[in-house]
């Protein structure tokens, strides 16, 4: 029987889901002083439009602040953020994104869009490479998060399945939180590592038919962050009462 549900998962290759430690690019990070910058008009309409989230006057704005004054790199790596998390235009993303490492080689909140670039692309195993180098480097779960997400995103269900697995199992659970981002609802949240790890495993459960488990895990998942936005979503619709094959 074919599945009528597919549950959210995170959108390195897919749609739905964005694990990005950037928050958003500062825009007073090296700034000059308004007096002496030739983009300091620009750089008033660009605040005003990210407070009123206008993501097209935002990008427009950017765009102009680097023509009006090239040392706002700030303005590049806003750049690769807005295209990536705003538009999704990957190749946008992808070439704002070169220019801001050119600038900054190690930052790692560009680094990590870098590896997400490559995985849309098709370039799986240079994106993970690149996420476990910057887990090596912080110890941040989001970036095995990440991978674990790959895993599943490219079929290889039984690697992902193991590393949640290893990860769910470990006594005590890590401290901290897993970055998710959630495209279409523009929001940022910081989860729990379990209550992350605990959503992809109630999503390896529900590839693997079994509904029930999926479900009970999922609450467990809620039970540790009741605003989890992906797992509330799936949890709806695993409950659903499923439609007749061949129903409209």
């Amino acid at each position: 029987m074919s599945q009528s549900y597919q549950p959210a998962i995170p959108r390195i290759v897919g749609k739905t889901l964005i694990c990005v430690l950037v928050t958003l690019i500062s825009v007073s990070c090296g700034r000059k002083e308004s007096g002496n910058n030739p983009a300091a008009s620009e750089i008033s309409v660009f605040e005003n439009a990210r407070k009123a989230a206008d993501i097209g006057t935002s990008i427009t704005a950017l765009h102009r602040i680097i023509v009006l004054d090239s040392t706002e790199t700030w303005a590049v790596d806003s750049l690769a953020w807005y295209y990536y998390f705003f538009t999704q235009n990957v190749d946008a993303a992808d070439i704002y994104n070169t220019l801001a490492l050119k600038n900054k080689p190690d930052d790692i909140g560009m680094n990590e869009i870098r590896a997400k670039i490559l995985i849309q692309k098709r370039q799986d195993t240079s994106g993970i490479e690149l996420f476990e180098k910057l887990w090596q480097r912080t110890k941040d779960y989001t970036f095995l998060y990440n991978i674990s997400a790959t895993h599943i995103l490219t079929g290889r269900v039984q690697l992902a399945d193991s590393m949640v697995t290893s990860i769910l199992a470990l006594n005590p659970i890590p401290q901290g939180n897993v970055r998710i981002e959630v495209a279409e609802a523009r929001s940022r949240q910081q989860i729990p590592v379990d209550a992350a790890f605990l959503y992809l495993k109630s999503y390896l459960m529900f590839l693997g038919n079994e509904r029930q488990q999926a479900v009970q895990i999922v609450q467990r998942c809620l039970e540790i962050k009741p605003d989890f936005i992906l797992a509330r979503d799936m949890l709806e619709n695993l409950t659903q009462p499923r439609q007749p094959q061949g129903a409209y």
